[in-house]
């Protein structure tokens, strides 16, 4: 199973965004309900190049459900934004700043300009998003817990 992570770091690296994310399910199918936070993140990643924005919504939830991480926070936040959820945006990357301060030069994807402003004049300048829990039916590595709302 290692084996579908190392390949999928290398296919992202050459843009193979695809072939990533069907690694990736691969290694979580074989690994069962040990969640390998570098494969989620992973996954999320490819899916955001490829803006499937709703799953690095579910991937991130996860990453968050499992531990709290100011990356989960970030790329959640890039997603919900670019699904035009502002709201949730503005919160999650509030969460994501309150983790870790430097968060913003962290990350190669970078916050879109309008968001960035409104996370640093501390004003609410979008109008109202739409509550939105997106469901997969893709391995997702959590099949022992039931009942959570992911």
């Amino acid at each position: 199973k290692n084996s579908y992570h190392t390949r999928a770091m290398a296919l992202y690296k050459i843009g193979k965004y695809q072939d990533v994310i069907k690694d990736c399910d691969k290694y979580i199918e074989l690994n069962g309900e040990n969640i390998n936070m570098d494969v989620l993140f992973l996954r999320a990643a490819a899916e955001y190049k490829l803006k499937q924005y709703e799953k690095v919504v579910d991937d991130m939830k996860i990453a968050i459900f499992v531990k709290e991480s100011c990356g989960a926070y970030y790329y959640r936040d890039l997603a919900n934004y670019k699904l035009g959820h502002f709201r949730l945006a503005v919160s999650d990357i509030k969460k994501a700043i309150e983790l870790k301060a430097d968060v913003l030069e962290t990350y190669d994807d970078k916050l879109p300009k309008l968001l960035e402003f409104g996370v640093n004049i501390g004003v609410n300048i979008f109008g109202k998003s739409k509550d939105h829990h997106p469901k997969t039916e893709r391995p997702i590595g959590l099949k022992g817990i039931k009942g959570s709302d992911l």
